[in-house]
């Protein structure tokens, strides 16, 4: 089970969340003893999307070094997917 616990913005992605996210998810798809994983939100609100306010000072809310430029969830979970 994976849960964004940043409930005081409602979970919004910044970098350091979508790089453990993109972890968990690389972790789920190279471990064969795990078949499911569950993404949840800590509070009341699952993911209100992207963190405006580090977009707004500039900062990225990339997983770093990510070479798709994206979350590093995004291609994890497709591998998966299997």
């Amino acid at each position: 089970m994976i849960t964004l616990n940043r409930p005081e913005v409602r979970n919004v992605v910044n970098s350091d969340v979508s790089a453990a996210v993109g972890a968990a998810m690389e972790t789920l798809a190279h471990s064969p003893d795990l078949r499911v994983g569950i993404l949840t939100g800590a509070g009341d609100t699952f993911c209100a999307g992207a963190d405006l306010a580090a977009l707004t000072a500039g900062h990225s809310i990339d997983a770093p070094g990510h070479p798709d430029g994206g979350s590093a969830a995004s291609s994890d979970m497709t591998s998966a997917n299997r």
